[in-house]
């Protein structure tokens, strides 16, 4: 990978969505999470109910901007280009993670921070205080989150040139990655969830908010594993379906 290619790949890719709107829609829908979660979270559950938000709003951003993100690139030529530049699949799609990360950390990060403030403004006691290492792996946890999503993005959208085509399967994609959603709600034992992808690191989010134990490490690990897999999956589905370079010719 060329540390070089890959940066600059990412600093177009913020001034692309910049030009879309993406940090505004981030910033709207980390208000209306953040509100969502105040109003609906006693201050003592808040460790419990905020990886479930974070998994309804960003996870479902995060998603649909990757999708959108493919799609508009390949309707303006930018990817038939790619095949001959020196941007490696590779390091397209590790800009793609790093640029979209960033939305989702500041979507994430505004949500937590007005629920947190106004929580602190009725002057709600919290059932935990946070060490530095809590907040380290929960940051984990978001950027593992984020990463899961767009890896299935890309691997949603790639073989549909059309985001309409891409539409039903992609809101299959969400429904299933969201559903750890109940096991965050105490609905369902969360463990019944960490087979799939967006399991792992919604459970590591919910237990970065307590003692270390063996549900953090484990779904640290799980978390890894599934990133790694779907790191695979998309430069695979990229490769084969965006460049073509399985059959040899642009399939765009």
């Amino acid at each position: 990978m060329n540390l070089v290619r890959t940066l600059a790949q990412v600093r177009g890719d913020l001034v692309l969505q910049q030009r879309n709107g993406l940090y505004r829609i981030s910033l709207i829908v980390g208000v209306v999470g953040g509100v969502a979660l105040y109003q609906l979270t006693p201050a003592e559950m808040l460790g419990r109910t905020y990886p479930a938000f974070v998994l309804m709003f960003v996870g479902g951003t995060t998603l649909l901007y990757m999708v959108g993100m493919l799609s508009l690139e390949r309707a303006e030529g930018t990817l038939r280009a790619l095949s001959t530049s020196p941007l490696t699949p590779a390091e397209y799609l590790i800009a793609k993670c790093l640029s979209l990360t960033c939305l989702a950390l500041i979507e994430s990060g505004v949500m937590l921070g007005i629920a947190i403030g106004w929580l602190l403004y009725r002057g709600e006691a919290f059932g935990v205080s946070p060490s530095l290492l809590d907040g380290f792996l929960g940051l984990l946890a978001l950027v593992a989150l984020s990463l899961v999503h767009v890896l299935g993005g890309v691997w949603v959208a790639a073989p549909r040139p059309k985001i309409t085509e891409a539409l039903v399967p992609m809101g299959a994609l969400a429904l299933l990655f969201q559903a750890p959603i109940l096991g965050a709600f105490q609905l369902v034992d969360p463990v019944v969830f960490l087979p799939l992808p967006s399991g792992a690191p919604t459970l590591m989010l919910t237990a970065a908010a307590h003692p270390p134990n063996w549900e953090l490490w484990f779904s640290l690990g799980l978390s890894l594993i599934w990133v790694g897999v779907l790191g695979w999956m998309a430069k695979r589905s990229f490769e084969t379906f965006v460049l073509g370079i399985r059959r040899g010719e642009d399939v765009s």
